[in-house]
């Protein structure tokens, strides 16, 4: 493939050129230009926002040779579930922005975590600030992870069985009431406001980064999926085939119902897998 996936700005409705807003490509989301979009990727791409929820979901990422991605991470640090970053091919690897700057590949640089001098370095230029190199997408993560960026991120404790479950029994309950209320008024608004919050779920259990590409794959690949639970990429499947139900004008009541079974259903599974 000629470009970065399929998953990139280039193919997201959120960029101005592909509404037929403007020229140039531009985040309507975030409010800044792309400046690489088919190397740019973010969490509200539909291939990772099922249900087209049109604020910011984590920062935006980067891509860069895989060839930069020859160290691990330093001994204890932590990179919370939502900050996974979105899954790629083999060869590439996926960084974030700092400041709506673009991290790039360059030449001969001194990392400013370890200090070690390479002859390819990752770059980055943050206007009004001085330019920093990294030797690794290890380095160049972990010095972002102590910027003010990360912040907000980085204060999202660790989610223990008992209040996921909790959390989810909380949602089922309340979308057997929402399909209700779209039985008897044919109003969507509840059911979307659940929907989301079990999507943001999702993502806080560290599901965020994967297509619904991958999730396919994996679902129907056990050998491929890992430690990935198959219930949260079968809800995340579903939850794709919901925010296309619920686009609709007028909605499909009764398909829409039906899709809610099937996720309180997964709800179900995912609570006794815990």
């Amino acid at each position: 493939m000629p470009n970065g996936g399929s998953d990139c700005c280039a193919t997201c409705p959120f960029n101005s050129v592909n509404s037929g807003r403007s020229w140039e490509p531009f985040c309507e989301i975030r409010g800044f230009p792309i400046e690489d979009p088919y190397w740019t990727y973010c969490g509200n791409h539909p291939r990772r926002n099922p249900l087209l929820v049109r604020s910011p979901r984590g920062p935006v990422w980067a891509a860069v040779f895989e060839a930069y991605d020859s160290k691990p991470l330093s001994e204890g640090v932590r990179i919370p579930p939502t900050l996974l970053p979105p899954a790629c091919d083999a060869m590439y690897v996926r960084i974030p922005y700092y400041r709506n700057t673009r991290p790039v590949e360059d030449g001969a640089g001194v990392c400013v975590v370890c200090g070690e001098r390479c002859e390819s370095a990752i770059l980055l230029e943050p206007e009004d600030e001085e330019s920093m190199c990294f030797c690794s997408v290890a380095h160049d993560f972990e010095w972002w992870l102590g910027s003010p960026e990360a912040a907000p991120y980085l204060d999202q404790a660790d989610l223990d069985a008992d209040h996921v479950k909790g959390r989810l029994g909380e949602i089922g309950r309340n979308l057997l009431g929402a399909g209700e209320v779209l039985r008897a008024t044919g109003n969507t608004e509840q059911v979307f406001e659940q929907l989301v919050l079990l999507d943001d779920l999702r993502v806080q259990l560290g599901h965020g980064g994967i297509d619904l590409t991958h999730a396919a794959v994996y679902l129907y690949n056990p050998e491929m999926r890992g430690n990935r639970s198959p219930h949260l990429l079968r809800l995340q499947l579903t939850l794709s085939r919901a925010g296309q139900l619920l686009g609709e004008d007028p909605p499909r009541v009764e398909a829409i119902l039906e899709c809610l079974s099937e996720i309180r259903e997964i709800i179900h599974a995912l609570r006794e897998s815990l």
